[in-house]
């Protein structure tokens, strides 16, 4: 073991005390020094990954960057929306940045070799996902993994540099905390684990 265990309880406290925090629960003009957010992507490019390719990509918008890039969403919205298209959420994708501080791509790299299932790869971007929540939490901040339906929209992609052939899976949003989200409720663990000890189970 090359690492130092960390308290146990410590560990299960930070996983199940992370919460999903929506921009509408951050606080405004949100400041994250930007020492925590170099920590999380640095935790987050050791989550575990299938052939050591490290599919994971991430484009860091913050200040006039991420102003630029809620225009950018609001009117590729605004574009593609059709009759589905909503004044408020037009609005709240171009004014995120008012309560957001840092909005970082979450993006894909395919195996071009095709050595690794596409869904193994997004797998591990999940996890590393999950390694960088888990940072930002720790360190006091809120977070959330947010999507949209022109995440994969050709010139959302090239927006981030990302090629037709790589995934944009999201964007996790980071701020500071303004309202604490209550705790969700969780099934009991059998609900959703069967145990197997016997040969005839």
């Amino acid at each position: 073991m090359n690492f130092e265990p960390i308290d146990p309880s410590s560990l299960s406290s930070l996983i199940k005390g992370r919460r999903t925090v929506k921009p509408a629960a951050m606080k405004k003009h949100s400041q994250v020094p930007d020492t925590v957010i170099r920590e999380a992507l640095e935790n987050a490019t050791y989550a575990p990954n299938h052939g050591k390719t490290q599919p994971w990509h991430f484009v860091v918008f913050s200040g006039e960057a991420l102003q630029a890039l809620n225009r950018f969403q609001a009117n590729l919205y605004l574009e593609t929306a059709g009759d589905s298209f909503l004044d408020s959420k037009f609005l709240r994708m171009k004014l995120q940045f008012e309560t957001v501080a840092y909005s970082i791509a979450i993006g894909m790299k395919k195996d071009m070799r095709g050595n690794i299932p596409e869904w193994e790869e997004q797998a591990a971007v999940a996890c590393a996902v999950q390694n960088m929540a888990l940072t930002i939490a720790n360190r006091g901040y809120g977070g959330i993994w947010s999507s949209g339906k022109n995440l994969n929209h050709p010139a959302m992609k090239k927006y981030v540099g990302l090629s037709e052939a790589d995934l944009l899976l999201g964007w996790f949003l980071v701020g500071e905390i303004a309202i604490q989200p209550p705790v969700p409720p969780r099934h009991p663990l059998e609900m959703h684990v069967i145990w197997k000890v016997d040969s005839n189970d």
